[in-house]
């Protein structure tokens, strides 16, 4: 019901200001899609390197691991631990020297995760640049903890709409 639900607030405007609110609403309903979309993306890229990185090093499992590894992804801080825990177990089953090396998998793409993947897609899904990604995630998890993680990035999305909203000057009629 999202179409009556922004009719309902764009009618809290004056009559002259209502398109441009109308606008701005849909672009920030395109931003926060395209973060959606971008979580969904990551997931996948965790869970297919996860596989590729568990089938080489012959963990028993590697696709349920990687899978685990893939829905671990979509809980900002803590997910990625989580699933790391489930491979290195079953990986010690093993051998403990196998699970040391699991484990260094896991921070190693865990490392690149929030250094490159995380800060590009978001910048080519959303359209927030890589520096204010980071900085979102700092800001929000130091504030409001996973929840604050999981918003931060759409936050600004929506934020930045705004502003532009707030600082685009007035066309000439």
């Amino acid at each position: 019901d999202a179409e009556s639900f922004v009719h309902s607030f764009v009618r809290l405007f004056p009559r002259a200001e209502r398109p441009r609110v109308e606008d701005a609403c849909l672009r920030i309903s395109a931003k926060v899609s395209a973060w959606l979309g971008g979580q969904v993306l990551l997931a996948g890229i965790i869970g297919g390197t996860a596989a590729l990185g568990l089938f080489l090093m012959g963990v028993p499992y590697f696709y349920v691991l990687a899978l685990i590894a893939g829905i671990g992804e979509m809980i900002p801080i803590v997910g990625p631990l989580l699933a790391a825990v489930p491979a290195i177990a079953v990986a010690f089953t093993v051998s403990p020297a196998l699970a040391l090396g699991v484990a260094v998998f896991f921070f190693v793409q865990q490392q690149f995760e929030n250094h490159v993947l995380v800060p590009k897609v978001m910048e080519r899904q959303v359209g927030v640049s890589a520096a204010a990604v980071i900085v979102a995630l700092l800001v929000g998890g130091t504030l409001l903890g996973i929840v604050g993680a999981i918003l931060a990035i759409p936050t600004v999305a929506i934020l930045q709409v705004i502003f532009e909203e707030l600082t685009v000057e007035a066309s000439p009629d």
